[in-house]
């Protein structure tokens, strides 16, 4: 039986991907677009229902707070 997807390693490209975008987001910092600045400083939404599942797979793992 083969493993899942997620327990596979990574591949190189992804770190290489990563790369490329930073040196894009570094040569952009000296004059940003004010909307682009706006998104990167606003914190990230997150769905109540992610923090549920979150708890379910803690307490389903055995581990306490």
């Amino acid at each position: 039986m083969a493993r899942h997807i997620a327990d596979r390693p990574r591949s190189g490209a992804e770190g290489a991907r990563l790369a490329r975008y930073l040196d894009a987001a570094r040569r952009e910092t000296e004059t940003p677009h004010p909307a682009a600045r706006t998104l990167h400083r606003r914190p990230g939404e997150r769905d109540p229902a992610n923090r549920r599942a979150q708890e379910f797979i803690r307490i389903d793992r055995g581990r306490s707070v």
